[in-house]
């Protein structure tokens, strides 16, 4: 048989956990503490009174900027200083250091949850004394630091730098350090980091700004070369930030790390998703290798595809439409695939038990799902699931996670087989649903409809499948093609770094590493005997 590998580039962590910031600074060897602004999530729950900390951090939220047209480019979702601001001296050419930091150890222990994608620092000039009353509007930010892929990345799936700099390994995640240019003119300035989490469409934002005070001898300030505004030095169609089109050709990629928990909700259809261009050709009969992992865009197999003791079923379904680039999921569904539970006799709790999820654990995020061999030929969606049951003991604490896949099935035949529709298959009190895994269970009801006949099911806690499901690779070479030219107005060289300043790590592009590339090929058939 045949199969063929699609990859699904599911996030599948919960919201606090995929999002954060700077949480502290390291400027010319001394320390100093980020503002406790970002506690407040001031985009979905503002407070009139958060703590009054001195700090040389600009207020920020947590939660990451997706408009790149919205005024939050410049400085996060509030980007004002606080009343009791401060400013850090720095000699011009010395270094500061932006940490990464998590705020909820005890909940999340990963200090940073993304790692596809670059990091950049950006300077802007304040006017006067001071920069408590400055906007950092209109153009005046200049680059000083860019990093990207790692020098040992084949393709732009990685690694990034990102990854090494802000994630901890065996010893604490070192952070980002930039120098400060060495010739430059002493004053205040707002010293502005971004990482950009590419492997999501749209693009996720985290920014935040800091206050400083330069000092040195320097008199060079950088002319209107490289001077850039936020919002309006990046586009949504720029080449290195639409990179997510990369990474698949037919799936609808989730808008945000956050899962649905509300089983009536018309987003537990495709997470909210609207269709995309591409299909994805499959033949009735043949075995898709569907791949879902916590983090878009990380497919590597070292990695746990679903962490956090995300532990629950598996389910994938498919919908016959007439156009699977429009469908919105209001037609019948039918199971085609699941890996559920089985008890583990060694086991104190459900949660050593055998689930799909700690399968996809164990066999890279893949699993190997047989299109019935009898449906009718014609456009379908194919909807792959995974029910996390961690916090599921209360009504709503479920979480799902579901990408939709857009399909051209042909050959087949002409059954027609009895559907569910979403919302309406599952309730919030069904026993797969509402449970607690952190006791013993005897049994598990997986939600939903029985697997149609003509599908295909696993058995919890057996071994990876044959074929691409066992594969310990991460999938097949891209090939990589440089657009635009050197200095252009697209892409992540959009803005020119102030080299003569000297600007770090920046010797003008590098045709080979640069964000300006167009990966074609990783969702081609990859089949295997």
């Amino acid at each position: 048989m045949k199969s063929q590998i699609i990859a699904s580039l599911v996030a599948l962590v919960s919201t606090a956990a995929a999002h954060g910031g700077v949480c502290h600074y390291t400027v010319d060897g001394a320390e100093y503490n980020g503002t406790l602004w970002h506690l407040w999530d001031l985009e979905n729950n503002p407070i009139s009174d958060p703590p009054q900390v001195p700090s040389i951090q600009r207020r920020w939220d947590f939660n990451p900027v997706f408009d790149v047209t919205s005024g939050n480019m410049t400085c996060n979702w509030d980007g004002t200083a606080t009343a009791s601001s401060l400013h850090a001296p720095i000699l011009a050419g010395n270094n500061i250091t932006a940490h990464w930091d998590n705020f909820m150890p005890d909940v999340f222990p990963n200090v940073w949850p993304h790692s596809i994608g670059p990091i950049l620092a950006y300077m802007a000039a304040c006017p006067g004394d001071s920069c408590e009353g400055f906007d950092g509007s209109g153009d005046v930010w200049f680059k000083i630091g860019q990093l990207g892929l790692s020098p040992e990345a084949e393709d732009l799936r990685g690694p990034w730098q990102q990854g090494g700099l802000l994630q901890p390994g065996a010893v604490s995640a070192p952070g980002y350090t930039v120098a400060i240019p060495k010739n430059l003119k002493p004053g205040k300035y707002l010293i502005r980091h971004e990482v950009i989490m590419l492997a999501s469409r749209p693009p996720q934002f985290y920014i935040e700004c800091a206050q400083l005070s330069i000092t040195g001898n320097g008199t060079a300030t950088p002319s209107s070369d490289y001077l850039a505004s936020f919002p309006g030095t990046y586009k949504d169609e720029d080449p290195g930030l639409a990179m997510s089109q990369w990474w698949s050709t037919c799936v609808r990629l989730p808008a945000t790390n956050n899962p649905v928990t509300n089983v009536l909700s018309n987003d537990i259809r495709c997470n909210g998703r609207s269709g995309v261009s591409g299909k994805c050709s499959v033949v009735a009969g043949q075995t898709v290798t569907v791949e879902m992992h916590q983090q878009n865009g990380d497919r590597s197999c070292g990695t746990e595809a679903i962490g956090g003791a995300h532990w629950g079923p598996v389910n994938v379904y498919m919908s016959k439409v007439a156009d699977a680039s429009t469908a919105d999921g209001s037609t019948g569904w039918f199971k085609v695939h699941e890996d559920t539970w089985a008890k583990n006799p060694a086991g104190s709790s459900a949660d050593d038990d055998w689930w799909g999820t700690r399968d996809l654990n164990n066999c890279c995020g893949r699993m190997n799902v047989k299109i019935p061999s009898d449906i009718a030929a014609g456009d379908y969606l194919l909807r792959a699931e995974v029910i996390a049951l961690h916090v599921a003991g209360s009504s709503g604490g479920a979480q799902l996670y579901m990408s939709c896949y857009q399909l051209v099935v042909s050959g087949g035949g002409s059954a027609s087989p009895a559907t569910v529709n979403f919302p309406g298959a599952y309730a919030a009190s069904d026993p797969g649903i509402l449970i607690n895994i952190h006791a013993a269970i005897s049994s598990y009801v997986n939600p939903g409809p029985a697997v149609y006949a003509g599908g295909s099911s696993k058995v919890a806690g057996s071994a990876c499948s044959a074929g691409a499901e066992a594969g310990t690779t991460t999938g097949p070479a891209v090939t990589q093609t440089a657009t635009g030219t050197p200095g252009g107005g697209d892409g992540s060289c959009s803005v020119a770094q102030y080299q003569q300043c000297g600007g770090q790590d920046y010797t003008g592009h590098d045709k080979s590493r640069e964000l300006m590339l167009i990966m074609e090929g990783l969702l081609e058939l990859q089949r295997v005997k």
